[in-house]
């Protein structure tokens, strides 16, 4: 059954139709927003790869990242356009997570740099990265919420 679910959002696109349709406009329902707080994007992976799907690192931390957007969007309250709005770009500009991207990889690599001419344990790179990706997305939010879900990044 998780299989059957994730064989669809692998190819899940968001475009501006959907963005733009009523119901995307209203709160998810009790029973989504459960289903959605049980997501569990590396348990996902391991049943992918249970069944010889493997996918590259890239697409693994998409696949994390969009989780996560989902999950803590949902959590504080917003619309699937709302959240879609963070995934998606507008025009020819990159989208608010491509930026939040952007920024948590230069920092994965600073902290990563930092430890390695500190002489200290280097993290694993993932890991890095989701923990920046995790902060910067919170702060994203947290501004997101207070400026009345208009910020754009």
């Amino acid at each position: 059954q998780a299989w059957q679910l994730h064989r669809y959002c692998a190819t899940l696109t968001v475009s501006a139709p959907h963005v733009c349709r009523p119901q995307a406009e209203r709160p998810f329902e009790p029973e989504t927003l459960q289903y959605i707080d049980n997501l569990d994007a590396e348990r996902d992976e391991s049943i992918l790869q249970a069944h010889g799907i493997q996918l590259r690192p890239e697409c693994l931390r998409v696949f994390r990242v969009c989780t996560m957007v989902l999950k803590k969007g949902a959590k504080a309250g917003l619309t699937p356009s709302q959240i879609a709005s963070i995934l998606c770009r507008e025009g020819l500009t990159k989208s608010p997570v491509e930026k939040l991207h952007s920024n948590a990889m230069h920092l994965a690599k600073a902290s990563d740099a930092a430890a390695a001419s500190a002489g200290g344990k280097r993290a694993d790179g993932m890991e890095l990265y989701m923990r920046h990706m995790e902060l910067l997305l919170d702060e994203y939010l947290e501004d997101f919420l207070l400026e009345g879900a208009e910020l754009m990044y």
